[in-house]
């Protein structure tokens, strides 16, 4: 624009302009005269011919006075836009899920989180079965337990004390985890069933013939003793955990002796049998003797063992006694 004056004239930009050595108008960049100032830090300043222009960054709105821009809530102008829960944040919004469930990759979509799986190696949800349920999980116990009041942890159902699940009056009931059993004591040939001690079975008599060493052998009497176990079970920290313990009798000048045999071990396929080297027989006095487990044995499987005890007197035998164990390991380690 020229505008004269007395004299001569000069020449004049409009707004957004200045003039060049060249007596040019030569736009204004307000963008970097101004630096980053013109427009508020949640916008970008774009130069255009004679002005500029605030271009409101993501997440935000140009206001009525052009020139600043305001936070869009997108939780509540986007239908749907997470899952569950929403969060506006200046310039976005946040997505969270309820409990039980964890963000996906898309940070949106809530997936359901597997409790069982999750802790699996690092503790237990339930002692008894974990099942996974939406957003949740829930306890739940096979046959022969019941869940606690605490809804986490099955508890054995001690069926023996039914007095009925053996039906026979010469069956001992052996209540086992997650079961029972049901035993009857048969004696060996030329013995007899203790009437003091049911589980016992002593020598029909005690006299044997002069010369007669297979009958000076033979134990005075049998005893069948039933042990139930958990599956897998812990052990002490010392690496092992006493299971029985068989006492001899008090008689001065006595030696006693004592020797474990396993005897029997039936499992399913792929089930690994217990062995001899599972147990440990330790005395703890001159006439005591106790069984320690220093392995954990899986179930499920029954095992048989025979602890034996020789007595001595100045040297000379004075008979022996037999302590059956019959250990009955459950599939459940609860």
């Amino acid at each position: 624009m020229c505008s004269n004056r007395q004299g001569g004239y000069i020449c004049q930009c409009p707004r957004g302009y200045r003039l060049n050595n060249e007596r040019q108008c030569q736009d204004i960049n307000e963008c970097e005269s101004y630096y980053t100032s013109i427009c508020a830090n949640n916008a970008v300043c774009e130069n255009t011919p004679g002005s500029y222009r605030c271009n409101c960054k993501e997440g935000f709105r140009e206001t009525n006075n052009g020139r600043s821009c305001a936070d869009i809530d997108e939780c509540t102008e986007v239908e749907g836009i997470c899952h569950h829960n929403c969060i506006n944040v200046w310039g976005s919004h946040q997505c969270t899920c309820r409990g039980g469930y964890s963000l996906a990759a898309d940070n949106r979509t809530c997936e359901d989180v597997n409790e069982c799986e999750e802790v699996r190696g690092r503790g237990r949800l339930c002692i008894g079965n974990c099942v996974n349920t939406p957003g949740s999980f829930t306890c739940s116990c096979p046959d022969g337990y019941t869940l606690a009041a605490n809804g986490r942890t099955c508890k054995d159902i001690n069926e023996c004390e039914d007095g009925s699940v053996c039906r026979d009056s010469d069956e001992q009931c052996v209540n086992t985890r997650g079961g029972y059993k049901c035993n009857v004591i048969t004696c060996p040939e030329n013995y007899v069933q203790d009437t003091r001690h049911k589980n016992r079975c002593k020598k029909a008599t005690s006299y044997c013939l002069a010369g007669d060493e297979a009958c000076q052998l033979q134990p005075l009497s049998y005893s069948y003793n039933f042990l139930p176990l958990m599956s897998n079970l812990t052990l002490p920290a010392l690496g092992q955990g006493d299971i029985f313990t068989m006492r001899g009798p008090l008689w001065a000048s006595t030696t006693v002796q004592f020797s474990l045999e396993l005897e029997e071990v039936t499992a399913p396929p792929g089930v690994e049998q217990a062995t001899r080297d599972f147990f440990y027989l330790k005395r703890t006095s001159f006439n005591q003797a106790v069984i320690a487990l220093v392995k954990p044995i899986l179930g499920p499987q029954d095992i048989q063992l025979s602890l034996n005890m020789k007595l001595y007197q100045q040297g000379t035998y004075r008979g022996s006694s037999v302590a059956k164990l019959i250990i009955y390991v459950s599939q459940y380690d609860f």
